[in-house]
């Protein structure tokens, strides 16, 4: 998108130097908040950000499970998404 480090981090509400740690997956942890921010900014689904598969994503399954994921509570959430994220380092 031809953003800078810091273009991105005004976006998300942090500073350049946290993004490009992102970038270089120095950062394992991101808040939901912040991935949806940064999704936004790069204009892409925040399911690349976590690096789950996207081809899923147009399926009614996907959608039901976003639908279920959508309705937890944030504490829920950030433990569904830190889960999933050791099962598929797991694999």
């Amino acid at each position: 998108m031809g953003l800078t480090l810091e273009e991105v981090g005004k976006k998300v509400g942090v500073g350049k130097s946290t993004v490009r740690k992102w970038e270089n997956g120095l950062i394992e942890n991101m808040g939901r908040d912040k991935i949806v921010l940064l999704s936004k900014a790069l204009d892409i689904s925040p399911l690349d950000i976590l690096e789950i598969d996207t081809s899923l994503e147009d399926s009614k399954s996907s959608h039901l499970l976003l639908d279920m994921f959508n309705v937890l509570s944030s504490e829920r959430q950030d433990e569904v998404l830190s889960f999933t994220k050791q099962q598929l380092n797991n694999n």
